[in-house]
């Protein structure tokens, strides 16, 4: 079950990665295609980032595997953007 600190940390990487999103879509920016011909702009590429960065902050998971929607793919998180 989730914590409340849990859940805290979920609201603020939220707000975190809409703020950056936010940022992306006031300007103009591409859409490139994915493997699977899906979208994906620098705003999903920026969220991403910042998941990756807070799950690795709070878990200490470096060249660990995961899902990594914004790609297509599972990846091993080798580098946290920040």
């Amino acid at each position: 079950m989730l914590s409340q600190i849990d859940i805290q940390n979920i609201v603020t990487i939220a707000k975190e990665a809409g703020d950056a999103i936010m940022q992306v879509s006031k300007q103009d920016f591409e859409v490139e295609c994915k493997q699977d011909n899906s979208p994906i702009t620098l705003a999903d590429k920026k969220a991403n980032n910042i998941k990756e960065k807070h799950i690795y902050n709070k878990n200490n998971l470096l060249n660990e595997w995961f899902l990594a929607e914004s790609f297509g793919s599972i990846k091993k998180l080798t580098s946290v953007h920040i």
